[in-house]
């Protein structure tokens, strides 16, 4: 099992809601937190990518010789970066941080933040250009030299000068709930990552990516990404939870969710936003719950006491999950939290697997 924690490169916050989101965004503060991930424990920490948060490369440079042991994993769009560029600054960082990197490939969900960086393709097209990218860039990492002509990218005897430490290459994470998404995933990614749903809908899209990945002949991993909200007491974590939303107005969520219709293409996000609609208390189910979803793009969370939440967690695990990518906010102080309550447990559940 891995637990990775995020690192919030698009702001800190202690309420949802538009007015009290960003808390802090400056570098001092984000090393702290990167501290306080390796310091703890956690297997690794998640940076995101967009227009609305820090670039994820610099940052994750600027933080090796702060940290020991916690890898890197680093969301990267295709679309934006050639695949040669890429493999090049991917072996570097390998090399540089001794193997602690991985990469998050994602497609991109929202056309018009892609037009701002002078994409202009539609949803199924930057599925096929992932599918492009991530057959060059494989091959690269592991030596080959690459002359490729296809529908969007070409090169001309290209190869890296320079090995990654991690071979074949530091591990491929990818996301997309869509029958394409599914399928470039299958066959490239060394992990699916997707947000935690409710079990049923969880299991069909980790069987669906399986069965598509062995049609391939590969076998592939599968992460959950999910808020945590625990305390010692259930109470006490639902009373946390109810006052993370308690600033939310409705014309917030309003303007949110036209946000999602007009500016937004995912999959993944539109059945969040049905799953929402279908619960109206937001209470998913017993301990999953979506209002850490109301206003922001991200994934639900799971409430409750330790107990509880890895109940949880151990439902995804049986699923077939074996990696987490967690955040509580704010996140310097709840990733303590989670560590006191929850990861001692989770390890003893992974040893007991293992």
């Amino acid at each position: 099992m891995e637990i990775i924690y995020w690192l919030p490169t698009l702001g800190d916050q202690q309420y949802f809601g538009a007015d009290k989101k960003k808390l802090c965004t400056d570098h001092s503060y984000l090393k702290q937190v990167a501290q306080t991930i390796d310091s703890l424990g956690y297997d690794g920490m998640y940076l995101g990518t967009g227009s609305y948060c820090e670039d994820p490369w610099i940052m994750a440079a600027s933080l090796i010789d702060a940290t020991k042991q916690a890898n890197f994993l680093i969301a990267l769009r295709p679309s934006i970066i050639s695949p040669t560029a890429a493999a090049r600054m991917a072996t570097t960082f390998d090399r540089v941080s001794n193997g602690r990197i991985a990469l998050n490939i994602v497609s991109g969900a929202a056309p018009a933040e892609l037009a701002s960086d002078g994409v202009f393709m539609a949803h199924d097209q930057r599925h096929e250009y992932t599918d492009e990218f991530l057959t060059v860039y494989r091959q690269l990492m592991v030596g080959e030299t690459v002359s490729y002509h296809g529908k969007y990218l070409n090169t001309d005897s290209s190869r890296l000068l320079f090995e990654p430490k991690q071979k074949p290459y530091p591990p491929i994470y990818c996301v997309g709930s869509s029958e394409i998404g599914q399928s470039v995933a299958a066959k490239h990614a060394d992990v699916y990552l997707m947000f935690g749903e409710p079990l049923k809908e969880t299991a069909e899209i980790f069987a669906s990516v399986r069965k598509k990945a062995q049609a391939y002949n590969r076998s592939i991993r599968f992460a959950i990404g999910l808020y945590i909200i625990v305390r010692e007491q259930e109470e006490e974590a639902w009373q946390a939870a109810n006052e993370m939303i308690q600033h939310i107005k409705q014309d917030e969520i309003d303007q949110f969710h036209h946000l999602l219709r007009t500016r937004f293409d995912s999959q993944g996000r539109e059945r969040q936003t049905r799953i929402i609609e279908a619960n109206a208390s937001l209470k998913i189910d017993e301990h999953l719950w979506a209002g850490t979803s109301l206003v922001n793009i991200g994934p639900f969370a799971v409430v409750g006491n330790p107990d509880s939440v890895v109940k949880c967690i151990q439902d995804y695990m049986s699923l077939g999950a074996d990696i987490f990518a967690i955040a509580g906010i704010p996140h310097l102080e709840e990733a303590y939290r989670i560590s006191d309550l929850i990861l001692p447990r989770l390890r003893k559940i992974s040893k007991e697997t293992a």
